[in-house]
């Protein structure tokens, strides 16, 4: 239910009846209770068959951002995945990631450094995490892809102090 409000966070489980008083004991353990106004919320959105025609909405234009991204970026090496919110893009190497992320940031396209989402003491490989979920409709993802693309084309200004 997190795709229908970020706030709405509760599942339900159908667990054997074998580790039912496991199960029951460390929920308790973690958690004391859900809130019951969020629960109905919720419970009435799936009798009603809201929250499958949402989850429809969105998957469907996921699909959509994501072959966007895909045709936008297609020689660049980009990765991504069906039903994923983000892709992955290799910086070339005559960036550094640092810079790379600085000239984005300059042009006002956020992402997020592959530094982030490796464990500590492993090589952060050069990319950037790309998420596009996070515009607010496919003419700002086109006009930020376009962007990245542009950027991507161009040789990093050196900058060397002594």
């Amino acid at each position: 239910m997190q795709f229908l409000a970020p706030g709405l966070r509760f599942g339900y489980v159908h667990a054997p009846e074998a580790l039912y008083k496991q199960l029951m004991s460390t929920i308790q353990n973690q958690c004391w209770m859900v809130s019951p106004l969020l629960t109905g919320l919720a419970c009435q959105l799936i009798e009603q068959g809201s929250a499958d025609q949402t989850l429809h909405y969105i998957r469907q234009d996921i699909r959509q951002r994501r072959q966007l991204v895909c045709s936008l970026l297609a020689d660049t090496g980009i990765q991504t995945a069906e039903d994923y919110f983000h892709a992955w893009l290799p910086v070339p190497e005559a960036w550094s990631l640092s810079d790379f992320l600085a000239a984005l940031k300059t042009e006002g396209i956020a992402v997020k450094s592959a530094e982030l989402f490796v464990p500590p003491g492993y090589a952060i490989p050069p990319a950037v995490r790309l998420s596009f979920s996070a515009p607010d409709n496919l003419d700002t993802l086109t006009s930020g892809l376009k962007t990245i693309k542009s950027l991507l084309a161009t040789q990093p200004v050196a900058e060397f102090s002594l």
